[in-house]
């Protein structure tokens, strides 16, 4: 049997904070943040939730996985049928969410 290690890394922002980040390989939740996101993640999943109207638009590119996108009232789709791009420009907020993934899934929700 291979040894294995697993890191689990939970990081507490003031949620008026944009965030920034990179990640190689692993995945990424985020929630209840208030400004841009912009996540990038070479081989793992994104996970974006919170409120729906602090977000003016979301923009997610997915190279080999899905792209979902959780509004409600709307039903947004991905496009591409091994790139996945979805770009949703409906909100009333000012906040951009963007997330990155090579392989893997990014997935937002607003409530």
């Amino acid at each position: 049997m291979r040894d294995r290690v697993s890191i689990e890394l939970n990081v507490k922002l003031p949620r008026t904070l944009a965030l920034k980040g990179h990640v190689g390989v692993g995945n990424v939740h985020v929630r209840g943040m208030d400004k841009d996101i912009a996540i990038d993640v070479g081989v793992g999943d994104v996970r974006l939730a919170g409120k729906s109207v602090l977000v003016r638009s979301v923009s997610l590119d997915v190279g080999v996985g899905d792209a979902k996108l959780s509004v409600p009232g709307e039903n947004p789709k991905a496009t591409g049928s091994v790139g996945n791009k979805l770009r949703w420009k409906g909100g009333k907020g000012s906040a951009g969410w963007k997330a990155d993934v090579g392989v893997g899934n990014a997935i937002v929700s607003l409530e």
